[in-house]
């Protein structure tokens, strides 16, 4: 399991370019982290097709091979909306120690719809049990293969 989903195209549009002021043409803010749209400077643009997002996925691979680290290209981690939702379920679930089947409710789902996916229940615990695995391998790749643990009973 990954930890993250990668982007969609759409999202990868959202992200990484800016609307130039002509219509359907795109500016990459990692080519010309600078550029405003009234910038005096010659920038290479992009035109959207009706086809899709492709045209940006492909200059991202091309020119930027690096453009999902974040180191590399100096931006936030790249985690999808749904994985974002995920989390924002486990929080709050685990958080306020409310039941799974919660995020499953009628009137929950009614009040969450503008800012969280709609999960069931079944599917929460699958990816909270799923992110316990990656965590748990994480951790133990980085202990020594022996080691001791002191509890002071007494403490004060």
């Amino acid at each position: 399991m990954t930890l993250f989903t990668p982007l969609k195209p759409k999202e990868l549009v959202d992200k990484y370019f800016t609307l130039h002021s002509d219509n359907n043409k795109y500016v990459c803010t990692l080519c010309y982290p600078e550029w405003a749209i009234n910038s005096p400077v010659n920038v290479k643009v992009y035109t959207a097709t009706r086809h899709g997002y492709t045209w940006a996925t492909q200059h991202l691979q091309r020119v930027h091979p690096d453009y999902n680290s974040p180191v590399a290209t100096n931006q936030s981690l790249l985690i999808s909306e749904e994985a974002v939702s995920t989390y924002e379920w486990i929080c709050w679930i685990v958080e306020d120690n409310l039941p799974f089947t919660f995020c499953e409710k009628e009137r929950v789902r009614c009040h969450t719809k503008n800012n969280l996916r709609p999960i069931t229940a079944r599917t929460l615990i699958n990816r909270m049990t799923q992110t316990v695995e990656v965590i748990e391998g994480i951790i133990a790749s980085k202990l020594p293969k022996t080691f001791g643990i002191a509890f002071d009973v007494c403490g004060g």
